[in-house]
């Protein structure tokens, strides 16, 4: 679950620091007509990207639930886990996207987040290793590995 948290919050910094950059962006632009397809082309993107974030929460919050009431938690700790890792980099991503060859400067502190967020699709338990546990435990497939 601390991956999940910790995913969900690497997540959320580079939304946040999306979010400084592209209504800098937006507030260059001086035109109405301009502002429209600008606007959908950046807003669309960090809308995907929060509602990653979101999901990935709710999932580490259930994940938690179920730890403290004393349920089975390897299901929803394995689904915290991974949609966690996959918002963390997907935001990561946009970040670098939006800010252009800038999201690569360490004055803007977007790209040096990619690295912890890239670990968690890789560590301490691989994505692969999360779709094998959901393939057995959950949907009673037989074992890939």
């Amino acid at each position: 679950m601390k991956i999940g948290i910790i995913g969900a919050g690497i997540a959320g910094l580079a939304l946040a620091n999306l979010l400084d950059h592209a209504k800098y962006e937006i507030q260059l632009i001086d035109s109405a007509e301009s502002l429209e397809p600008i606007g959908a082309a950046i807003s669309h993107p960090l809308a995907e990207v929060k509602i990653d974030i979101e999901l990935a929460r709710n999932m580490t919050f259930r994940a938690a639930s179920d730890f403290d009431s004393g349920a089975d938690c390897g299901a929803s700790a394995n689904y915290s886990k991974f949609a966690a890792a996959r918002a963390a980099v997907k935001s990561v991503d946009r970040a670098i996207q939006t800010h252009g060859g800038n999201g690569f400067v360490k004055d803007y502190r977007v790209s040096e987040l990619f690295w912890p967020a890239r670990l968690f699709r890789t560590a301490p338990v691989s994505e692969e290793m999360i779709l094998n546990y959901v393939a057995n435990n959950i949907l009673g497939m037989c074992r890939s590995y």
